[in-house]
């Protein structure tokens, strides 16, 4: 009897906080984001290299394979691995920026999928734990720091893959590496950085769908139920999960990765030189919002950076920022 009634005020507490969205701020602030975030309108990046890359994978320490796709030159004066945003893979938009920098600032570029992502291992859009993601990106950093040895290394991201930079560079067991680069970021939860726009339609779905269940069940049994559930579906074009093999669900353990909090906190504790880049035309995130927000770091932190591409847009900027990126590990 004992456990019937635990078992009823449990669910009654669930759906309590389901219902009146009380919860979890995280769960109420994500969802306000991501309403906001729809993919129509946004303008590509149509810019393509005019070589193939180098393809090539590690083993994660959990043995998965993380696949990558490289641009290396003859004689590289530094090394860049470089993470896509959500539900997409380095091949999708990535790959003129990195043929950039090898061909004209030296840089060797490895752009790796996140697991469950592209041609890397893993269920798509899941992980065994956050933290497994985030050791996924140590593996890399020691394979790319033993193939080329006294190179400065930089980590770098797009968007989520920013975002995902931002958790790692706090993780306890983090290797730090030269600097860290992030284009046009996530900001995460507390940022208040996304842009303010109507819905076209009233009718029209929103490119994010939040799984609140999911998240409740995870954080109110704390982490014990539910990381391998559904928490956000991402609503992408069918010819992009086609053909591109975009990837349009993450569970929770995923998003618990990407997502970033309290990231002015993480940004002001950063001892590596750290850039941000952010697209001025953004469809997302506001560039006065993104200024006002991340000014305390800037001014309590002399290691990091803000660069403004004024006609940039989200993805955009995938094809304008290589010089950017090279004149800052130039330096």
């Amino acid at each position: 009897m004992k456990n019937v009634c635990l078992s009823l005020l449990l669910l009654s507490t669930i759906f309590f906080l389901y219902n009146t969205k009380a919860g979890n701020q995280y769960i109420q602030s994500v969802d306000q984001q991501d309403q906001q975030a729809e993919i129509k309108g946004m303008k590509p990046n149509k810019k393509e290299p005019t070589q193939a890359p180098t393809l090539g994978a590690i083993r994660a320490s959990d043995g998965t394979t993380l696949a990558y796709n490289c641009y290396v030159p003859d004689v590289p004066t530094a090394a860049l691995i470089f993470y896509h945003g959500s539900g997409a893979n380095s091949q999708a938009g990535y790959l003129y920026m990195a043929e950039q920098l090898a061909k004209y600032y030296n840089v060797a570029t490895y752009l790796f999928d996140i697991r469950g992502h592209g041609t890397s291992g893993g269920a798509r859009g899941d992980a065994p734990s956050s933290a497994t993601v985030w050791s996924d990106v140590r593996d890399a950093l020691d394979y790319v720091q033993q193939t080329h040895k006294e190179l400065p290394i930089f980590l770098g991201g797009h968007s989520g893959g920013a975002g995902m930079l931002m958790n790692y560079a706090v993780w306890q067991a983090a290797e730090q590496p030269d600097g860290y680069l992030f284009v046009a970021p996530m900001l995460g939860r507390d940022a208040g950085v996304v842009r303010e726009r109507e819905r076209e339609k009233k009718n029209d779905r929103p490119f994010v769908e939040l799984h609140r269940f999911s998240l409740l069940m995870h954080y109110i049994t704390g982490g014990l139920i539910g990381g391998h559930w559904t928490a956000v579906t991402f609503n992408y074009p069918e010819h992009l999960v086609k053909e591109r093999g975009f990837v349009t669900a993450y569970t929770v353990n995923m998003l618990g990765a990407i997502h970033p909090h309290h990231v002015q906190q993480r940004l002001s504790s950063l001892q590596v030189p750290t850039w941000i880049f952010v697209a001025d035309q953004d469809e997302l995130f506001d560039p006065h919002k993104i200024d006002a927000f991340l000014a305390p770091a800037v001014e309590s932190n002399n290691y990091v950076h803000v660069v403004h591409l004024p006609e940039a847009f989200h993805l955009t900027i995938l094809g304008q920022v290589h010089d950017q990126l090279g004149q800052a590990i130039s330096e």
